[in-house]
């Protein structure tokens, strides 16, 4: 673990003197603490941080980089023995995959200051405990996988391929707006709506697209899961989806398996309540025929449904076309924490002529994406109009006369 001490004690404009006389030390044990030659005792931790005028989380390092993930993945490697390598000791100590972070018992798995009490372990779970509360009380869940990083030492990012860097993840969180100012501004216009709807046993996705007057793009998307599946699935994906339920970014729908006429409620819901015009629905056809046929016969309208093709070159538009809309100010998006979550999971996969799509890192990863590529889907056939207006278009945008 890498500690902050020189960094801070700079940016707290002290010198090594003055640190050491706060802490009772002399100035050379100050130059070791920093240089790592010795550490500090860890009783000497709370005051350390008081007097740097951080917490006590702040004096180290973050782990949650590409860096420190190829570290842990390396050092797995060699607990597992694929890798001999006898200069590298490892230990690790993590919650494990698919334990209830929730259940304060197991935390010691990860702290194993904890099973001592003693002044420093007090203040230790004080300090989880307040970490813990700040980041499930936000329903946030960049601060959800932040604690889960730094404080259950289970990975939560890393991926090379991320669609989105940090400054677009940033862009993205900026371009939200609540939902009654995207009402205001989506009321009564047409929409590209599109769904995806993995295996119904876990998160299913939707999403509505609407071209601006200003050139702006606007996006809603929601998920949805089955009821009783949800609890099992906050432990494994590590996200309050029965919260976001409560809080209408996404929908539980009753029994085991995800009821997909609710998605066709969704949308005829946007139709009736928001005054939608949904020129057409966009979808991928995995687990999605039988909808989509469906939703063409109630309508009378065979092309009402279109199939996007999951491959990069049928993805490529909308794929790049968010992330330089993104770039350019020209989203905007209901405010959703789920699709923030799913934006920061995927990650992009690219063929031999640069076309991209959009993935999650593994097949079976927990790290979900359904409503994003929902919404995707929408937005490849949404801007294609948009690049090739219909003559109804240019007589409303003033460009050509009657």
């Amino acid at each position: 673990m890498i500690m902050r001490i020189k960094e801070l004690r700079v940016a707290a404009g002290m010198t090594q003197g003055e640190l050491a006389a706060g802490m009772g030390v002399n100035q050379n044990t100050i130059s070791q603490w920093e240089h790592e030659v010795v550490l500090p005792r860890t009783r000497q931790l709370p005051e350390l941080a008081r007097l740097l005028g951080v917490n006590f989380n702040e004096l180290f390092a973050n782990a949650d980089t590409e860096a420190g993930y190829g570290e842990e993945t390396y050092a797995k490697r060699v607990l597992d023995g694929e890798v001999a390598d006898e200069t590298y000791f490892v230990m690790i100590r993590e919650l494990p995959a698919g334990a209830n972070p929730h259940d304060k018992a197991l935390w010691l798995m990860a702290n194993p200051c904890l099973r001592y009490p003693n002044e420093y372990s007090a203040y230790l779970l004080e300090q989880i405990e307040a970490e813990y509360t700040a980041a499930y009380g936000s329903n946030d869940p960049h601060k959800i996988r932040q604690f889960l990083t730094r404080r259950m030492c289970q990975w939560q990012t890393g991926s090379v391929n991320r669609y989105l860097d940090e400054k677009c993840m940033e862009l993205a969180r900026m371009a939200q707006i609540p939902r009654e100012a995207f009402a205001a501004l989506t009321d009564g216009r047409e929409c590209w709506c599109g769904f995806d709807l993995g295996k119904r046993i876990d998160l299913s996705g939707a999403g509505g697209v609407f071209l601006l007057d200003d050139g702006r793009v606007a996006i809603k998307a929601h998920g949805f899961m089955p009821e009783n599946r949800a609890q099992y699935h906050e432990h494994t994906d590590q996200v309050p989806y029965i919260a976001w339920a409560k809080d209408g970014y996404c929908t539980l729908t009753p029994g085991d398996v995800t009821d997909n006429s609710y998605v066709e409620n969704w949308i005829c819901a946007g139709e009736r309540e928001h005054g939608w015009t949904v020129l057409e629905t966009d979808y991928d056809g995995h687990n999605a025929t039988d909808l989509a046929i469906k939703m063409c016969q109630e309508r009378n309208n065979e092309d009402f449904c279109v199939e996007i093709a999951q491959t990069c070159a049928g993805q490529n538009l909308a794929v790049k076309g968010f992330r330089e809309l993104l770039l350019q100010g020209r989203i905007v998006l209901e405010e959703n924490p789920l699709l923030i979550w799913c934006l920061a999971n995927a990650v992009e996969i690219q063929n031999n002529y640069g076309d991209i799509k959009l993935s999650k890192k593994h097949k079976d990863d927990t790290e979900r994406i359904d409503p994003v590529a929902a919404c995707m889907n929408a937005l490849a056939r949404a801007l294609v109009r948009r690049n090739n207006p219909t003559l109804a278009d240019r007589i409303d945008q003033g460009v050509w006369g009657m």
